[in-house]
């Protein structure tokens, strides 16, 4: 009889087991995960590479810009005609956000490029919700900026290159988050650190 009751709350366990396996089986990996980057066949370590390098090299070349958008709206500023005063001053202060973001955004993105050079997905987590915060701040600056402007060819084309920044940071985010689930459950399936060492 203790036998078969060994058997029984064994099998229970078992079947616990089992049922536990399956429930996290059936959790299926979040949605919008990639396998590959670029929808070809670059793997998504090199695609976040190649991405975090261009994100870099997209981030210094807006701060050089605002940079000088800055300076240009301060310095016509004292000769502006009076009724466009306070146009200039709301654009130079526009210019003068751009220009914070852009410098704070630089060491993150140099924190995400030493994360994925080293495999650190904790740096690679930061920079994302670094990255999601700065990409809604941007897009309403950008609202707010494009909304004071006049109808015109340069309106269409801030228009253009807002819609762009979205496409391509929202596909930034999904492209890293998918590297940055394969680095957490890659380092899930690593054996303790005294197992590696023997």
């Amino acid at each position: 009889m203790g036998d078969k009751l060994d058997r029984d709350i064994s099998a229970t366990k078992s079947e616990a087991a089992n049922r536990q396996a399956k429930m996290v089986e059936a959790r299926a990996r979040p949605r919008l995960v990639l396998e590959q980057c670029c929808f070809c066949c670059i793997p998504l370590r090199i695609g976040s590479l190649i991405l975090a390098y261009l994100f870099l090299v997209g981030n210094i070349v807006n701060l050089i810009f605002s940079i000088l958008g800055f300076y240009s709206t301060v310095v016509i500023l004292p000769i502006v005609p009076e009724n466009y005063k306070n146009l200039v001053l709301t654009f130079t202060i526009i210019g003068g956000i751009d220009m914070v973001v852009n410098l704070i955004e630089l060491p993150f993105v140099v924190l995400l490029l030493i994360g994925l050079h080293k495999e650190k997905s904790k740096y690679v987590r930061l920079f994302l919700i670094f990255l999601v915060v700065i990409t809604v701040v941007t897009i309403i600056e950008r609202i707010v900026s494009l909304s004071l402007s006049t109808p015109s060819f340069s309106l269409i084309l801030g228009v253009f290159l807002t819609l762009l920044y979205i496409v391509f940071n929202v596909y930034y985010i999904v492209v890293l988050r998918s590297h940055y689930l394969n680095m957490v459950e890659d380092a899930k399936n690593l054996p303790p650190p005294s197992a590696r060492q023997a």
